[in-house]
């Protein structure tokens, strides 16, 4: 007479042995692999701050436990070639930096458009370097009043004007309005602020906000033309058929543009008038 023995399952065998029991097994399925342990959080944790971007993130992690980003990603269950990534993060490295970090629950924010991605206010993440993704926020921290854009961070003495300007932005911008910083469609923005101010309208303002950046002193106009470039009647009056030039010029001539110099304003329609004909070319 024989006797069937019939094979047991390797987690039965560890289990025998006291090893983790399945539920917990499963818990441990980070990179896919089921016998790979779970990342033990870091000795030292750093704070995620609310939009932080994954890489911001995973730099200060690395750098306060005095190691690489490769050394991190290393351990991560990722093969070589999948940790190349730069901008678009896995979701499975999102959930091992998470878990690294011993934070609590999906708290890393991998999904916000990189065009509005920026520097945040100093004094609001305590010295550190922290880059943010906020789709709901221009380039102002009107809590410290720190001016926020790549190679211009820089505090300044708030005035009405400029807070008011930052306030109106975020509630086009919560009410749905397209969000065009980082765009081409800023930078005309800027531009158009530029030449409808004179001289010494920049320089009154720049003497008030005690700097002489540019684009902090253009800003609450700036804000004017972001929202008159996502509205409906301009989008269409600068989208008139090509063939019909002399029409699109005159729609644009006949925009509205409140608190512009009579100086200012030939050197507005021309400049509107350049960026027209160059979306038809």
């Amino acid at each position: 007479m024989y006797l069937i023995v019939q094979p047991r399952r390797r987690d039965q065998v560890l289990q025998a042995r006291g090893a983790p029991a399945r539920k917990q097994m499963r818990e441990r399925q980070v990179s896919g692999n089921p016998w790979q342990s779970v990342p033990r959080p870091l000795p030292v944790r750093v704070r995620y701050f609310r939009h932080e971007t994954p890489l911001s993130y995973e730099l200060r992690l690395a750098s306060a436990n005095h190691l690489s980003k490769n050394h991190l990603r290393s351990g991560s269950g990722l093969s070589p070639n999948e940790r190349g990534f730069a901008s678009r993060y896995p979701e499975k490295y999102i959930r091992y930096l998470e878990l690294l970090g011993d934070l609590d629950g999906r708290v890393i924010d991998n999904h916000a458009n990189p065009l509005v991605e920026r520097p945040m206010c100093p004094r609001c993440s305590r010295d550190e370097e922290v880059r943010v993704r906020d789709p709901l926020s221009g380039y102002v921290c009107t809590k410290h009043a720190y001016w926020l854009r790549d190679g211009e961070v820089a505090h300044f003495q708030p005035t009405p004007e400029v807070i008011d300007a930052e306030l109106r932005l975020r509630s086009l911008l919560a009410d749905g309005r397209e969000n065009i910083l980082g765009t081409a469609r800023y930078r005309l923005a800027e531009e158009l602020a530029l030449v409808s101010l004179t001289e010494e309208q920049l320089a009154t303002r720049a003497e008030q906000l005690k700097t002489s950046l540019l684009p902090i002193c253009l800003y609450p106009e700036t804000v004017s033309f972001v929202d008159l470039l996502s509205q409906e009647h301009f989008l269409r009056a600068i989208s008139l058929d090509y063939a019909v030039k002399s029409n699109r010029y005159r729609a644009i001539e006949s925009l509205e543009f409140p608190g512009v110099s009579a100086q200012g304003r030939p050197r507005l329609f021309s400049r509107l008038k350049t960026f027209s004909d160059n979306l038809h070319w």
